[in-house]
């Protein structure tokens, strides 16, 4: 009788096992097919639930799951797009239109909306690919005038050299092409292009938002860098240095500051003092938060992360000149520099594309999703001149696709900032006054560069939990 009882009470505990074990991978499958379909249908809400899996399970078991989400979202967006006629998966936000009310630094400011009518839309640029025709007028064309260009010196260690001022800009000029070498990555790996020289793709450039002075500061443009997807596309930011000041913001949390590291004010939020109509342009996002990669950052004197060698790094001077470059190469610390921000290994090196863009080493690309992962993506560059910095971001981009694109628009250096999150991370918005201050409470408010980002109103001008860029007019 006791066997008995013993027998069925051992049945009963391992039915119980069977049944709790059948209840637990149902739970992790249901969690799975979860995390991969959700960025899919929403991915605001997906890009919130994969931030707090990674504080539980770590970044690189997320990252593996999110790697088959933005497979199945790449297939729904190629599905998409044929569905759809070859219609482009962004567009520019109405909002974004040149806004001229900012005269100079103190005067009045219209506190009415945004014209209703928007500036005629770029359209994207196929970046490929090319006839034999158009490669033989690549090459023998003749370069864009010596007076366009502006000398911008960087700053060396040892002396500052003051960014010379730019007393107007009549128009916007195309870029000067940037042909690929034979061992330039463009030319051998996923992008690659017929065979010889490489005519610019970037010719369009539309100004808008907030034009100090009258000129304008910002030009946008669209491309189309990936041959294999023609449904990805890059939005495209030119920011003319010469005439504005960049700042960097740490977030309420990110990035994280190594233990040990001094206490400082961390706002997440542009200041009250720059919140204002006649000084505000624009912002846009960090890079990767600290889990994902380490990277140093340095702040006003404190270091929050250690500085890693060899790594893409933009570096704010106290002069207001802004550099792009490998650490301990290009840049290394000096009493001169006020903000400096890593973020992976450089994406564009002297002009040319880095070969390890299809690299899929963590340990240098960080512990977030594959290089050839397509999703949201977003970089920043800097021209060999240095007047120009170029923003880019958009979706279904790999690495690759993105590097390509800042390349063409121009960039000498170039650096992968914040990805993922379906426009939730990778934000560019210009800043106008709103319609009724009354009823907003801020002198300004936030316009997102693209339909697609998620943009409040109020984006940056609150709290915000990580860091990021603005721009604003030069002082004086």
């Amino acid at each position: 009788m006791k066997e008995l009882v013993a027998s069925k009470r051992k049945h009963s505990i391992k039915q119980y096992a069977l049944f709790t074990t059948g209840i637990v991978v149902a739970l992790m499958v249901l969690a799975i097919i979860t995390l991969a379909a959700l960025p899919v249908i929403s991915p605001e809400t997906g890009a919130h639930v994969a931030d707090t899996l990674r504080g539980v399970f770590g970044p690189q078991a997320v990252a593996q799951l999110e790697s088959l989400s933005f497979r199945i979202e790449d297939v729904a967006n190629s599905v998409r797009y044929k569905l759809n006629g070859g219609q482009s998966q962004i567009s520019f936000s109405e909002t974004s239109a040149v806004d001229t009310s900012i005269s100079e630094p103190g005067t009045s400011i219209a506190t009415t909306d945004p014209p209703a009518t928007a500036t005629p839309e770029v359209q994207p640029v196929m970046a490929f690919p090319i006839t034999a025709t158009e490669a033989a007028e690549a090459a023998t064309a003749t370069p864009a005038p010596a007076s366009l260009a502006v000398t911008t010196p960087y700053v060396t260690d040892s002396a500052v050299i003051a960014t010379p001022a730019v007393t107007s800009m009549p128009t916007l000029p195309a870029l000067t092409p940037l042909k690929p070498t034979a061992t330039d990555p463009a030319a051998s790996t996923a992008l690659q292009q017929p065979a010889g020289a490489m005519p610019d793709r970037v010719t369009e450039w539309q100004p808008f938002g907030p034009a100090p002075s009258g000129q304008p500061v910002l030009a946008r443009s669209l491309l189309q860098p990936d041959p294999a997807r023609p449904y990805a596309e890059a939005a495209l930011v030119r920011i003319d240095l010469s005439q504005v000041a960049l700042h960097y913001v740490l977030g309420t949390t990110e990035p994280i500051a190594a233990k040990g590291t001094p206490l400082i004010q961390r706002s997440g939020t542009i200041p009250k003092t720059d919140q204002t109509a006649d000084h505000l342009i624009a912002a846009y996002n960090g890079g990767f938060k600290t889990i994902n990669g380490h990277y140093g950052v340095y702040y006003q004197g404190v270091t929050l992360m250690a500085m890693q060698d060899n790594l893409a790094t933009m570096v704010i001077y106290r002069n207001g000149t802004v550099k792009i470059g490998a650490w301990d190469r290009d840049v290394t610390l000096s009493p001169d520099i006020v903000y400096a921000r890593q973020n992976c290994p450089l994406l564009v090196d002297a002009g040319t594309i880095n070969p390890d863009v299809n690299n899929e080493n963590r340990a240098e690309w960080g512990y977030t999703v594959k290089n050839l992962d397509t999703t949201w993506r977003s970089g920043v560059g800097i021209t060999h001149d240095g007047r120009y910095m170029i923003y880019a971001a958009g979706p279904s981009l790999t690495t690759a696709s993105l590097a390509y694109a800042l390349q063409q628009a121009g960039a000498y250096y170039a650096m992968q900032l914040d990805i993922n999150g379906g426009g939730w991370y990778t934000r560019f918005t210009t800043y106008t006054p709103p319609g009724n201050p009354t009823v907003t409470h801020f002198p300004v408010i936030a316009n997102g560069l693209l339909k697609q980002m998620y943009v409040p109103p109020t984006l940056y001008l609150t709290p915000y939990d990580r860091d990021f860029f603005y721009i604003t007019t030069r002082a004086g």
